[in-house]
């Protein structure tokens, strides 16, 4: 894991950092004034800045076209993902984002409205988008795959399958999205964290990657 942070950061100019930082702080003030905060934030909490760095750097180093996140809370990643693709030579990717708590609205200031949030099981959400034919490059999923999800969300890749996922404790749902995603690509590299919470010092100001693991296919 590691050197897998090393190569996806190695090209980022100085003070993208703060930019993260910048966004994430923003977003978690805005995300506290909606109406419905208060009752979800008692099971819920946002991306640390650790996970919000490498899912920032992720998006900068494979630069994909249409993103997926499962999990959308407050909007945390979902805006550091924007961000990303601000900065990312121009490119301007689709994020699809859902959730079953309404807690996400997007901000006038947004800088580019191409953010399409859906309230809604992330289940009922994969099933939907494969209807629809969408395709993705990316997914970031902070919950957890039903039975059955993993095939559905397999076929909404477009061609490589660049697979994150929050959680990464034993027994936690990252690592059974993991073992699902497994099952249904072959041959997949993993990169898995060994001491979540803690971060791998890379020569940043900041360790990265506390609990993401990630899959590609």
């Amino acid at each position: 894991m590691k050197n897998y942070i090393k190569e996806i950061t190695k090209d980022l100019e100085p003070g993208w950092i703060d930019r993260v930082i910048e966004i994430r702080d923003a977003t978690i003030k805005h995300g506290q004034k909606h109406p419905n905060f208060k009752k979800v934030n008692k099971a819920a909490s946002w991306a640390s800045l650790e996970d919000c760095l490498m899912v920032y750097a992720m998006v900068r180093y494979y630069k994909p076209l249409s993103l997926l996140e499962i999990g959308t809370y407050i909007g945390t990643v979902t805006r550091v993902m924007e961000r990303a693709g601000i900065d990312s030579d121009g490119i301007h990717p689709t994020i699809w984002t859902c959730d079953k708590n309404k807690v996400y609205e997007a901000e006038k200031k947004s800088h580019f409205m191409r953010i399409r949030y859906m309230n809604g099981l992330s289940s009922k959400v994969i099933r939907s988008m494969n209807k629809r034919q969408v395709s993705i490059d990316f997914c970031f999923i902070d919950g957890g795959l039903k039975p059955g999800d993993a095939k559905l969300l397999k076929k909404l890749y477009r061609d490589k399958i660049v697979f994150a996922t929050h959680d990464y404790k034993p027994d936690q749902k990252g690592i059974r999205n993991i073992k699902a995603m497994k099952k249904v690509t072959k041959n997949p590299t993993i990169y898995k964290p060994t001491k979540q919470g803690i971060g791998y010092d890379v020569g940043l100001d900041y360790n990265l990657n506390s609990s993401v693991g990630v899959l590609i296919a």
